[in-house]
């Protein structure tokens, strides 16, 4: 995977120098996420990039360590992806609450991002736009960003449902 090409020192000094797990790598990005939260109600929509920069960043490493040092497990995968979703979800509610985006448009890209989890396994696919289309959202709206998620993910899902059909399709054919 090139994302662990990248992250692969950062991961050695992270878990064999700082002795850091990938679930403890998992809580610390979702503390990290939390403070973009809680700077987003504080009016620190800058400071809230800032936690999310360094959240992706910390997110990137569980999963890396656990690759590179054979601590992969199902409990940590749906740890980190339950934790990645709440945060998530999170951040689209603190900019609903603090004006920068329409309730109703936090819920709908909150039942997308959700959706798109159920699927993502099965499938194979995952559009991957969540907290990173938020930095576009600054620089236009947060209005606008949420509902590119909820388009994503939504059309994500779709796709996923018939990449997930096709192969289980494919696997009765078979027999």
């Amino acid at each position: 995977r090139k994302k662990d090409n990248v992250m692969r020192p950062f991961a050695a000094w992270a878990h064999e120098g700082l002795g850091i797990t990938p679930n403890q790598a998992s809580l610390f990005s979702f503390c990290l996420g939390t403070g973009a939260v809680v700077a987003i109600f504080g009016g620190q929509v800058g400071i809230a990039l800032l936690f999310l920069v360094f959240t992706m960043l910390v997110d990137g490493l569980d999963g890396t360590i656990a690759r590179e040092y054979a601590f992969q497990s199902k409990n940590g995968k749906w740890l980190d992806m339950g934790l990645d979703a709440v945060n998530e979800i999170m951040l689209f509610f603190a900019l609903a609450f603090t004006g920068y985006a329409e309730f109703k448009t936090a819920v709908l890209a909150s039942f997308a991002v959700v959706l798109i989890r159920t699927i993502r396994d099965t499938s194979g696919f995952d559009p991957g736009l969540k907290r990173v289309v938020l930095f576009f959202g600054y620089f236009t709206s947060f209005e606008l960003a949420l509902q590119i998620i909820f388009f994503a993910n939504i059309a994500g899902f779709a796709i996923g449902t018939v990449i997930t059909d096709y192969k289980y399709q494919k696997n009765i054919d078979k027999t």
